[in-house]
């Protein structure tokens, strides 16, 4: 017996916008893939949905000749994609990670996870990557803390453990986080149903040579405080049958009570969907695109001059060949005899420049909404500067690094949880400098004096050098303190705090 395992509402209503971002993020040529597609009948599948979407009008709907499908097919193909959208996420991202994370202090036992965070040899740093640039994108992605089974299928023990079974992080993106649901537990809401959905290439031939995906249906579910976990694989049939509903445990052989997954986000990790950060720039981007096949295919349609006869004798003639292909022989090879009084001569249309207005003007938007990587001006801007200028941006990303870093910092609690291992609070923090603050010289030699006058105190001085690239952020600034003192002690040197400690000590005694 197979069933159905639809998506909830929310996530059908979300999609559409999903696959028009990641679209754009693609290029031009997936947007003219799903275009020409349509047009020859062929259903665009992507790995999460079929797309329907046409990203630049049909010409005469109601045509279905064959000179207006080639029609619409040179319409589409003469489109170009300014992709702002793309560059903008490539900058963005290269603010994100322009400073790397620093890896969390793990306990021994669960470095691993730094270099295979997923069990497929991709790093920490790699998979936090893929999490924010999926998060800039749509601002929503998913983290899942797994323990895979034995040999034999079971859950497991201490002894796999031992024998190299590692709980891992895995990824999901919003277009395979199907359905979801939160229930209040303890004056609390709790996630207490979560479908995933994942694609499995497996062989399907004697020679191990073709290949077919298969969907699967991880379904999770919170039933009296246990989690389960459920396999259903889709039918050749359509349906899905349901494998067996197996309690989640961790090494020691305890049931976990939570569902062990996150949903970062870019306003938070909650599971609603999250504003889709690059989606007002998609737009925009898309209007461009669109103007840009109107003006292309306009220009090709009119700004070829039309040949004008005036010529009665001439017009009788060609009247008389309508029967024909061809009217008039064009070009340096032909000659075309007129009467005394006939002229000859070329019409074209006047200039007209709404289209490239448009275009104009869409680019002007998409700068104002975050794309000042489309044009450069060529002059160098202060860090101030840039900093009011994107502004929103950088609120943006402030947001989806704290989120990307306390999701995987949970995710990394449940791992550890998962191993039996004690948690010892491994926070995985992400960069939230966006911007080069290197200091001058001058300015270095500026806090200094200031520090000097007594302004400041000493631990802001040496916050300052190290947000400003004087001190590296490696350095733990509290051992560089002592240091510093063990030295000046070696060379005799006496700090004014000493001496004035000293003078204050004297004084009492007096």
């Amino acid at each position: 017996m197979t069933i159905e395992i639809n998506p909830c509402p929310e996530y059908s209503r979300m999609i559409h916008r999903y696959n028009r971002v990641r679209d754009i993020v693609n290029g031009e040529y997936r947007l003219k893939e799903n275009d020409l597609d349509q047009i020859s009948g062929t259903t665009v599948t992507t790995s999460t949905s079929s797309i329907s979407t046409r990203y630049l009008r049909y010409i005469n709907p109601g045509d279905k000749s064959d000179y207006n499908k080639q029609r619409n097919i040179g319409f589409i193909n003469g489109a170009r994609l300014f992709n702002a959208t793309t560059r903008t996420l490539s900058g963005l991202m290269g603010m994100s990670y322009r400073v790397p994370p620093k890896d969390p202090e793990l306990a021994s036992s669960m470095t691993y996870l730094i270099d295979n965070v997923d069990g497929a040899g991709t790093s920490l740093i790699q998979q936090a990557k893929s999490t924010s640039w999926n998060v800039t994108q749509i601002g929503r992605h998913g983290l899942l803390t797994d323990m895979p089974r034995n040999d034999e299928g079971k859950e497991i023990t201490l002894a796999d453990v031992n024998a190299g079974f590692r709980a891992t992080i895995q990824e999901y993106t919003a277009e395979n986080i199907q359905d979801w649901n939160e229930t209040i537990i303890g004056g609390a809401k709790v996630l207490d149903l979560l479908v995933l959905r994942e694609i499995s290439s497996c062989y399907c031939d004697a020679f191990r040579i073709k290949r077919e995906d298969v969907e699967i249906k991880r379904v999770y579910r919170l039933t009296d405080g246990v989690v389960t976990v459920q396999l259903c694989k889709r039918e050749k049939e359509g349906g899905f049958t349901g494998g067996k509903e197996i309690v989640v445990k961790t090494a020691s052989g305890k049931s976990i009570s939570r569902i062990p997954f996150s949903f970062p986000g870019s306003v938070d990790n909650s599971p609603k969907p999250d504003l889709l950060p690059l989606e007002p720039l998609t737009d925009t981007n898309l209007g461009h695109y669109q103007e840009s096949a109107n003006l292309r295919s306009s220009s090709y349609q009119l700004s070829a001059a039309q040949p004008v006869i005036a010529d009665d004798n001439y017009a009788n003639e060609a009247a008389n060949k309508r029967g024909q292909n061809k009217i008039v022989d064009m070009g340096e090879e032909s000659t075309i005899i007129l009467g005394t009084s006939g002229t000859f001569s070329f019409h074209s249309p006047d200039p007209n420049n709404i289209s490239s207005d448009l275009l104009m003007k869409d680019e002007e938007r998409m700068v104002a909404l975050g794309a000042q990587l489309v044009l450069g001006s060529g002059q160098a801007e202060t860090a101030q500067a840039a900093r009011i200028k994107r502004s929103s941006d950088v609120s943006t990303l402030d947001s989806i690094s704290m989120n990307v870093g306390d999701a995987y910092t949970q995710r990394i609690k449940d791992a550890y949880e998962f191993m039996g291992v004690e948690w010892n609070d491994a926070q995985y923090l992400l960069s939230r400098e966006f911007f080069d603050t290197d200091l001058t010289p001058e300015q270095a030699v500026k806090i200094v004096e200031v520090w000097q006058k007594g302004a400041i105190s000493k631990a802001v001085l040496d916050t300052k050098l190290q947000s400003g690239g004087v001190i590296s952020e490696d350095v733990d600034l509290e051992e560089m303190n002592e240091a510093i003192e063990e030295e000046a002690m070696q060379m005799g040197v006496e700090f004014e705090e000493d001496k004035e400690s000293q003078s204050n000590t004297v004084t009492t005694e007096e």
